[in-house]
């Protein structure tokens, strides 16, 4: 299936919604990322990398999973924001460029910045919110595919799925117990890359994550998230805190380099 390529409906339950309606052909990170990722290598198809094999593709990771409604909602809430300040290949980095228009709130640089982005007009961190929620919870719900590959994918388990659901369709807040942390890549080589959300129980609570051109979303759930991680919730802090941290730099690079140790190149990928 190439970029561009038009699948027809079918009519199914949209998971969001819960009606039986036409499903529109979805897409688990929006098909706006392709696009901007195929600009970032030239116009080539980008590089897909799971567990068992590395190739380069057009084809995206899609299914029949939301009417056209629901796809509306998600693409005003959140998906058209995120992509239009997300990195964009010869036309900047709109939100990092917000940033650091401004002066941190704390500056330990170049290991950590940290921003008050309720401060910052420019910025809208609903609409942030909204995208990082929608994508984590549609990783849940539905089992996507990557060729005819099934993707390893963290579920949120029934109590967040509902609750998740819930706040997407705009019938209640962020959901309890759930922290949400919003950092900007540093590192310019570390742009041009976006992952499926990845993670698993960690101690006491449980962690997920994804990149998304230059921006990484962090999940935590669990009434035992740590008082540190809640004070900096980009949903519930005062000041809506977005960081900036090496750390988080090195952390990327660390999941590149260990699902590309698993995968084995064919294709382009492999010459």
């Amino acid at each position: 299936m190439q970029v561009g390529e038009i699948r027809m409906s079918r009519i199914g339950t949209c998971k969001l919604c819960g009606r039986s309606a036409a499903l529109r052909d979805s897409h688990l990170l929006p098909k706006a990322g392709y696009r901007l990722l195929a600009k970032t290598q030239g116009g080539d198809a980008p590089t897909v990398m799971n567990s068992n094999v590395a190739i380069a593709t057009n084809q995206q990771v899609r299914g029949y999973v939301f009417c056209e409604e629901c796809e509306a909602l998600l693409n005003k809430n959140g998906e058209a924001w995120t992509v239009n300040h997300c990195f964009r290949e010869n036309k900047g980095f709109a939100l990092r460029e917000a940033l650091e228009a401004q002066t941190p709130e704390y500056d330990n640089s170049p290991q950590l910045k940290l921003w008050a982005a309720a401060e910052i007009a420019s910025i809208d961190p609903n609409q942030l919110i909204y995208f990082a929620s929608s994508v984590f919870w549609r990783m849940s719900v539905h089992e996507w595919k990557s060729g005819k590959d099934p993707i390893v994918r963290p579920q949120l388990g029934k109590k967040y799925e509902s609750a998740f659901r819930e706040f997407l369709l705009g019938n209640s807040q962020f959901p309890e117990n759930a922290v949400l942390w919003l950092n900007v890549i540093s590192d310019e080589h570390l742009y041009n890359y976006f992952t499926f959300p990845y993670g698993a129980k960690e101690k006491n609570y449980c962690r997920y994550e994804f990149q998304f051109l230059g921006l990484t979303f962090t999940l935590y759930l669990g009434s035992l998230v740590p008082q540190i991680i809640r004070q900096y919730c980009f949903v519930r802090s005062a000041k809506r805190y977005i960081t900036m941290s090496k750390a988080v730099d090195r952390m990327v690079l660390t999941h590149a380099g260990k699902l590309q140790s698993k995968s084995k190149p064919i294709g382009k990928v492999g010459t």
